[in-house]
């Protein structure tokens, strides 16, 4: 019986704590997502996100680097909502060069290499 009680204690603090940090986790964050896109050379590219076109430009992949480094390309972000989106890519003369269902959480960067 001891051993119910404290079970049953144990799920119950467990709900609460994530209920709790999920609420403080997303709370004070805008609801927004980000892509970037990057390729061997930087060149203009066509990004659809469900039906939506946004013109922009992939990245080198050399100008992104091992860490990551994002900051100063703001011109090169798509903001989105959260949750899974159709995202297809051309390239500037019409040609597709990526296609795929992606999921992204609030606040999540996802790089997507083409």
């Amino acid at each position: 019986m001891k051993k119910f009680i404290l079970g049953a204690v144990l799920v119950i603090a467990t709900a609460c704590g994530a209920a709790t940090t999920a609420v403080g986790t997303t709370a004070n964050k805008p609801q927004e997502a980000f892509l970037t896109f990057s390729s061997q050379s930087a060149e203009g590219i066509v990004v659809t996100i469900d039906g939506k076109d946004y013109n922009t430009e992939t990245i080198n992949v050399q100008t992104l680097g091992a860490k990551r480094d994002l900051k100063g390309l703001a011109g090169n972000i798509v903001k989105l909502s959260p949750g899974t989106h159709e995202i297809s890519v051309k390239n500037r003369k019409g040609e597709k060069v990526y296609q795929q269902r992606v999921s992204v959480q609030a606040q999540e960067h996802k790089v997507i290499k083409l």
